[in-house]
């Protein structure tokens, strides 16, 4: 499944997620939303739910930008047994989320992160930790990206793994 050079604006969400990828490989490359509310429930709430399942799967995030949204959940969620994640040339700016920015609870995953600004984001769920959530022991990789003026909170920072 491919996404290129795709905008959503000013969009309200009342159920659970905008994109909802289930036990498939996704390439996403120029992707710009701005405006999102998620006021759906707070475990599904979503922008993006990646669901590997008990396959391994991809998902490849290419030149994102994200700006002024609010979810009442993860804003990026990643679940399931397997998967491998990329996030190159991307900016999230001004999220507010119940619950991680980004949410990462599978169960072995590989993470490349590179060329990210992370800045002005809040976890508002204080029994919720970091603004970037790896659960278990990823394979987790980060290169020349910027965290600057987050809020969480609960407990963790910018990143908790």
């Amino acid at each position: 499944m491919n996404f290129r050079n795709v905008k959503f604006t000013n969009i309200s969400i009342n159920s659970r997620t905008l994109l909802n990828i289930i036990s498939k490989d996704i390439f996403i490359d120029g992707l710009e939303v701005e405006n999102i509310v998620g006021s759906g429930d707070s475990s599904d709430s979503s922008l993006i739910i990646f669901d590997s399942n008990e396959s391994h799967n991809k998902l490849e995030i290419n030149d994102m930008k994200i700006k002024n949204c609010q979810t009442n959940g993860p804003l990026i969620k990643i679940k399931g047994y397997s998967n491998e994640v990329i996030l190159k040339d991307a900016s999230i700016n001004n999220v507010t989320s119940y619950g991680p920015v980004i949410d990462n609870t599978s169960v072995k995953s590989t993470v490349n992160i590179s060329n990210l600004i992370f800045t002005n984001n809040t976890n508002s769920n204080k029994n919720s930790c970091g603004n970037i959530h790896i659960q278990y022991q990823p394979s987790l990789s980060i290169q020349h990206s910027i965290f600057e003026k987050n809020i969480n909170e609960g407990n963790g920072g910018a990143l908790y793994v």
